[in-house]
């Protein structure tokens, strides 16, 4: 897991660098995408573009295993687009590099091209994104769970305890006052 401290996007690139000798892609090019819950990569191969991601420790190696068998499912069960995993050298969907005594998991998923939104969406693209969120409900539904299948849990108790640390941004002028309010209403 991502347990040392690693802010430059240099040190990124000789992770997956390294990682990606797991997978059977040949020569590749990395361009630094940035950082959130997992530093991301876009890997171009001659022959196809990837993603790479080196998850942070806040996630354990089980929930990241589980969101790839999901991704996997998804890709072969439906028609939905979605960023399909790819297993390494040793049938795994999840890739353990060690660097500096640290353990990093790594996931390489086929690219898929997309573009960000600047902008409030239609109500025909809303109407559009809640009919592919009941698709995946129903999915998850019908879909038989793997062994071992790890998610987070979003029920009424967690989106709970998310109150107090959205009041104290709230109380920080990060977040404003009408729009905590109106997510402590939608959560209660």
């Amino acid at each position: 897991m991502l347990a040392e401290s690693i802010s430059k996007p240099n040190v990124y690139q000789e992770i997956a660098i390294a990682a990606l000798g797991s997978y059977s892609i040949g020569d590749s090019q990395l361009e630094y995408l940035g950082q959130r819950d997992h530093a991301t990569l876009k890997v171009e191969t001659d022959a196809e573009v990837y993603l790479i991601k080196i998850h942070k420790d806040n996630l354990a190696g089980s929930t990241i295993k589980s969101e790839m068998q999901w991704l996997e499912a998804l890709s072969s069960d439906t028609k939905l687009i979605v960023p399909k995993p790819v297993r390494n050298k040793k049938d795994c969907l999840v890739t353990e590099w060690e660097r500096n005594k640290n353990n990093y998991l790594v996931t390489l998923h086929h690219w898929v091209e997309g573009v960000v939104l600047n902008r409030q969406p239609t109500s025909a693209e809303v109407i559009r994104l809640s009919g592919i969120m009941a698709f995946l409900h129903e999915h998850s539904i019908n879909w038989k769970l793997p062994q071992g299948f790890d998610r987070p849990v979003y029920d009424m108790e967690s989106l709970q305890s998310y109150l107090p640390k959205l009041l104290v941004l709230q109380g920080s002028g990060t977040i404003d006052k009408i729009d905590y309010d109106s997510i402590e209403e939608t959560v209660n």
